[in-house]
C-alpha cells in the first residue's frame, strides 16, 4: 500500500471515529472530563516540575503551552457543541410532547 493510500485511510478513519464521539453524548462528555484532566494536570507539571526547563527554553515553552492551549480549545468547543446538541434535543422532545399532547385532544 502506497503512503499516500495509508494516509487516506487514516484520515478517514480518523474522521468516522471523530463523528461517533460527537454524535455520542457519553463519550463526548467522557472526552470533555479526560481532556479537562489532562489540561490541568499539564498545567500543574508545567507550573511547577518544568518550570525551570520551560523558562530556559522559548521554543519548549511555546509548544508546551500550547499544546495546552489546544487542548483546551478543543474542550471548550466540545462543551459548545454539547450545549447546542442538548438544547436541539429539548426542542425536538418538547416538540413532540406537544403534538402528543394535541392529538389526545
Amino acid at each position: 500500500m502506497s503512503p499516500l493510500k495509508r494516509a487516506r485511510s487514516f484520515l478517514q478513519l480518523a474522521v468516522a471515529a471523530g463523528l461517533v464521539v460527537i454524535r455520542t453524548r457519553e463519550l463526548r462528555r467522557r472526552l470533555m472530563f479526560w481532556l479537562a484532566l489532562v489540561a490541568m494536570g499539564i498545567v500543574l507539571i508545567g507550573m511547577t516540575v518544568l518550570d525551570s526547563e520551560l523558562s530556559e527554553s522559548l521554543l519548549f515553552l511555546t509548544a508546551y503551552w500550547g499544546f495546552c492551549l489546544i487542548l483546551v480549545i478543543l474542550m471548550l468547543l466540545l462543551a459548545a457543541y454539547d450545549m447546542l446538541s442538548v438544547s436541539q434535543e429539548l426542542r425536538a422532545s418538547d416538540s413532540k410532547n406537544l403534538d402528543n399532547k394535541n392529538g389526545d385532544s
